[in-house]
């Protein structure tokens, strides 16, 4: 027979964890892992916390509270809303640049650049700016090697 708990005390092997763990669903069937899984490929589900270290230890299960996390995201990515309330994520400068053309408070912005050769001396991944370079005005956006920018 096959027990299903969400919330109450369970009696399980935490020998391998500390007091204190946040155990997640593991990446092998049936596995736990007090480390927080990685990469946008993975969704992370708390299933409790370690209440006691031992070969017959005990875990808080609290599956139906707040303990279900959002999926993680790789850096550079951006998510992107799907049409059944879905995410997927993607390249930040791969979607800009996709997306061509685009409108700020009703005015269309003609265009859209990524320049992963573009020089961004003094601002790091994800720092936003407006700039002019004496000919166009434009709004950056610097990406791990380069910037995504938009201008007129």
């Amino acid at each position: 027979p096959v027990k299903v708990v969400t919330s109450g005390i369970i009696e399980w092997n935490t020998s391998s964890y500390a007091f204190g763990d946040v155990l997640y669903v593991g990446a092998g069937a049936g596995t736990l892992t007090n480390v927080l899984p990685q990469g946008s490929a993975k969704f992370i589900q708390a299933i409790g916390v370690v209440l006691k270290s031992d070969a017959e230890g005990l875990i808080k299960v609290n599956i139906a509270s707040d303990v279900v996390k959002a999926p993680n995201l790789d850096t550079g990515d951006i998510f992107i809303g799907g049409p059944y309330n879905n995410t997927t994520s993607t390249d930040l400068a791969t979607a800009i640049s996709a997306a061509g053309a685009f409108t700020i408070g009703g005015e269309k912005v003609p265009k859209v650049f990524v320049d992963t050769s573009a020089p961004t001396t003094g601002h790091a991944a994800g720092d936003l700016w407006v700039d002019s370079d004496g000919y166009s005005s434009y709004i950056a956006i610097a990406i791990g090697a380069g910037l995504v920018w938009f201008g007129t």
